[in-house]
């Protein structure tokens, strides 16, 4: 969004509707130095001023663009030190079997309490499982098992047939798998989160994975 933002601000520089920027501080302006440097370089070009609260630096001066190009970097580089210890944390709290997701994002049927105030035996204690959603999916699991497809399934959860597939492939069990794109171990980490399982029955899952490889 602070991108489209910036874009149209660039674009509108052209068109004489302002004749200056002006940031709250350096750190709001940009933290990508090669962005910010393509930037500004609009807006010298089309005769915009550019302030940092009351203080002015001068686009076609080097100690200024310097100055600024120095600051850039380093908020660029504070900013992906946060990006990495969040990171780092989320995979943590994940081994530690935390949700890690905001509750659109838990897998189907789940629910869990991130409320850090209540105590629980264990963190796994703090999942649970929607009314209903267990049964309504050993339905769903069965009918599919006997040749209903997955658009006629998915649309009576009102989902995509694709969604449908990942809930059959990644959840129906006692495991969630979440991936990190970790940038301070420059990889992707795979951690396995114990969750409360819509299927109790392993040889129904594997009847499922079974009958999806068949309609392939």
């Amino acid at each position: 969004y602070e991108r489209k933002i910036c874009d149209r601000l660039l674009h509108d520089s052209g068109e004489n509707l302002f004749d200056a920027v002006i940031c709250y501080d350096l750190s709001r302006w940009s933290r990508d130095n090669l962005r910010s440097k393509t930037n500004l370089k609009v807006l010298e070009k089309n005769g915009i001023e550019f302030y940092e609260g009351t203080k002015k630096y001068d686009l076609s001066n080097h100690d200024d663009t310097f100055i600024i190009g120095m600051m850039t970097e380093i908020n660029e580089r504070a900013a992906k030190e946060i990006k990495a210890k969040t990171c780092e944390s989320k995979i943590t709290r994940a081994q530690d079997g935390w949700a890690v997701s905001s509750p659109k994002c838990l897998p189907w049927g789940r629910t869990f309490d991130n409320d850090k105030k209540k105590e629980f035996a264990s963190v796994f204690n703090r999942w649970g499982l929607k009314d209903g959603a267990k049964e309504r999916m050993n339905t769903i699991v069965d009918r599919y098992i006997s040749g209903e497809t997955t658009k006629a399934l998915a649309e009576e959860l009102g989902i995509y047939p694709s969604n449908l597939l990942k809930i059959f492939r990644t959840c129906l069990g006692t495991k969630w798998n979440r991936t990190f794109s970790s940038p301070k171990r420059c990889e992707k980490v795979s951690v396995e989160i114990p969750i409360p399982a819509l299927i109790d029955d392993e040889k129904k899952i594997e009847k499922v994975m079974e009958t999806i490889e068949s309609k392939k």
